[in-house]
């Protein structure tokens, strides 16, 4: 039976482009694939439409493989042998000894088939007699002196090193820095650029989505965004907006000094008060898709010292 995250990735769909054409939530459409929520028959009929299937044919989630049950007995037989077998081939404090060892190894092998028959729980009564070897220790010889080479001193380099680039910049042009930090091993890419669809007039609504590519296939991956880490470019005083719309979950951060400020919205947590000062590169809370959103993303403006939004692409440095 064939379930929604097979079909929905057959078909190359994100969960923003499930939920555009089922009218069902992206977050609705993540729960049931994690099995978290119950897919009930009116989300079933309308994605078994979309999928061109039976809606009886249509399943939530995969099952969860349960572990294998384990057996101590068995286990710390396998054990006790391999450890007598060791110590007799690579100890050399056991030489001679041999013959007490081939005993030791057959009292095991006898204790095993014990473990083997017994009722669980009984198993381990089994090892509770075995005798054990006491190895007897080896006289060390005295190691030979090895002669050390000292390295000629290397006169400091008059060249200064290096200074790394700053993650978080504030610039002629604006703040410099990518507000969603992207887990190891994945990216960050622009699922709306400036000026197109909701982020106009450009003036006052320009901005840019972000959300994380968790597959390196270019394409935002909701599992993956949400509850991603949210930072500020810039550093200033909050203003947070709990629960507005349409930016949902809402931070502006504005640098009195420079005259610019930037906005973060559809957070899923606020982790800064209202008032607050903060620095760049500080934390602000999680990426979401709360207030006027389909899916999770972060919703990233830069405005002016003229009180206009201008296109942070130039200025994240880490989108594509």
């Amino acid at each position: 039976m064939p379930t929604i995250r097979a079909l929905r990735r057959s078909h190359g769909m994100t969960f923003s482009d499930l939920a555009l054409r089922s009218g069902i939530s992206a977050r609705t459409l993540a729960e049931i694939e994690y099995g978290m929520r119950a897919l009930d028959e009116t989300s079933r009929v309308l994605l078994a439409a979309i999928f061109d299937l039976e809606p009886l044919l249509l399943a939530g989630s995969a099952p969860q493989a349960r572990p294998a049950p384990r057996n101590p007995p068995q286990q710390l037989a396998a054990l006790g042998i391999a450890t007598v077998a060791s110590a007799l081939a690579l100890s050399p404090m056991l030489q001679g000894q041999a013959e007490a060892g081939g005993a030791i190894i057959q009292q095991v092998m006898a204790a095993l088939s014990t473990a083997q028959s017994a009722q669980p729980g009984q198993g381990a009564d089994a090892f509770a007699a075995l005798p054990s070897a006491t190895p007897t220790a080896a006289p060390s010889a005295t190691p030979t002196p090895t002669p050390v080479e000292i390295a000629p001193t290397i006169p400091p380099s008059a060249t200064p090193a290096p200074t790394a680039t700053p993650a978080f910049s504030l610039q002629a042009d604006g703040p410099h820095g990518c507000p969603l930090i992207a887990p190891a091993g994945m990216s960050v890419v622009i699922t709306q650029p400036f000026g197109v669809g909701t982020h106009v007039p450009a003036e006052t609504m320009g901005a840019v989505d972000l959300a994380i590519d968790s597959d390196h296939n270019g394409y935002d991956n909701s599992d993956a965004t949400f509850g991603s880490p949210v930072v500020t470019t810039l550093g200033g005083t909050a203003q947070v907006f709990p629960n507005s719309w349409p930016g949902g979950n809402f931070i502006i951060i504005t640098n009195a000094e420079s005259g610019y400020a930037t906005a973060y919205g559809h957070l899923n947590t606020l982790e800064i008060a209202d008032g607050q000062v903060v620095s760049a590169g500080q934390r602000l809370g999680t990426a979401g898709t709360t207030g006027y959103s389909t899916g999770p993303h972060l919703h990233y403006e830069v405005r002016s010292p003229a009180g206009v939004n201008i296109d942070p692409e130039p200025l994240v440095g880490c989108a594509r």
